[in-house]
């Protein structure tokens, strides 16, 4: 049995986790909290707290027990194993299939690890000279938006920012994009003032994919592309959630039989540091064949699985709108 360590995040607080093993001693269990506190220490400006559970067999119920007591905003969770790469029924993907909020599953850049001079596991902030040469534009891969905000290298977090801006990709992998859109501002929330935000779309021509059902208007000089519809609905997403504090682009990349490896491809090249994505897809379910868990499972990167709100909070926006229309239409 796997030992867990995970990290939840309210809105302020941060609460590191950790569910020992049966055969596991007081003293290693101690040494989770010790450097769990090392690193706390270096970051004053968060309240961090550490909790150990009681030693239990069932690993998973304990964690999700301990997610519905605190009930927090986000999971981080690393992706677990010697392959970093989240596996069918492993711990981590119970937690992104089960958890009641987003899950940031945390991997280590291997971009910016493969220097024969690294030898920690631990995430640290790149140097200007490790960053990778820029790919020459050859028209299906576009540059991330020169930032115009510096972040500050004493504000960062560990295996998330660097001392240069956060590159973040937002997956919109299907024509259901309530989850992406959900994506995106679970992304938001992560980011800080000069991080740069791409949302990326492939046109999707499997059955309900984003393409499929799209009839392409006519327009002055003939007919739009599906790649133009594509654009214009990623732009009306970014409109709608504009900030003058982060830096938003979209792109619509190559049609591709594979929509999500054609994401995975792209991100690495751009050398992003957090793919986000919805959680369900066609079918709201996370599931092996299902586009966010080949993303959570072959990214080269940190990948945010986000959640949509509780069906009830959805139901409650909706029946406050309807009251409010209902009002209006009195008062007229």
């Amino acid at each position: 049995m796997s030992r867990v360590q995970v990290s939840i995040a309210l809105h302020k607080p941060y609460c590191g986790y950790h569910v020992p093993t049966k055969q596991e001693s007081n003293t290693e269990s101690n040494d989770y909290k010790r450097r769990f506190n090392n690193i706390a220490t270096d970051y004053p400006q968060l309240d961090t707290t550490f909790d150990v559970a009681e030693a239990t067999k069932d690993i998973r119920d304990t964690l999700m027990e301990y997610c519905g007591e605190i009930e927090p905003d986000l999971v981080a969770i690393g992706s677990g194993g010697s392959t970093h790469y989240l596996k069918l029924a492993s711990l981590v993907e119970y937690v992104v299939r089960e958890s009641p909020c987003d899950v940031l599953v945390v991997r280590e850049n291997e971009s910016t690890t493969s220097s024969p001079t690294t030898t920690s596991t631990t995430a640290v902030p790149n140097t200007e000279d490790s960053e990778i040469s820029e790919p020459e534009d050859s028209g299906d891969v576009a540059e991330f938006a020169e930032p115009s905000i510096k972040c500050d290298p004493k504000t960062v977090l560990p295996g998330i920012h660097n001392n240069r801006p956060m590159k973040v990709l937002v997956c919109f992998g299907s024509n259901n994009w309530e989850d992406s859109v959900e994506a995106i501002r679970a992304a938001m929330r992560l980011c800080r003032p000069g991080d740069e935000v791409q949302l990326v779309t492939t046109p999707d021509f499997s059955a309900g994919g984003n393409a499929i059902h799209v009839v392409a208007p006519p327009h002055e000089e003939g007919t739009a592309s599906i790649e133009d519809i594509l654009m214009g609905d990623l732009k009306e997403v970014m409109d709608e959630l504009k900030t003058d504090d982060l830096i938003l682009s979209s792109k619509v990349l190559q049609a591709s039989p594979l929509p999500a490896a054609a994401m995975c491809e792209y991100a690495e090249s751009e050398n992003v540091d957090i793919i986000a994505t919805g959680y369900g897809g066609h079918s709201h379910l996370f599931h092996p064949n299902s586009f966010p868990f080949y993303i959570a499972h072959k990214a080269h990167c940190s990948v945010l699985v986000a959640r949509q709100p509780a069906q009830s909070e959805q139901q409650s926006d909706e029946q406050e709108k309807e009251r409010t229309v209902q009002y209006a239409t009195i008062q007229e």
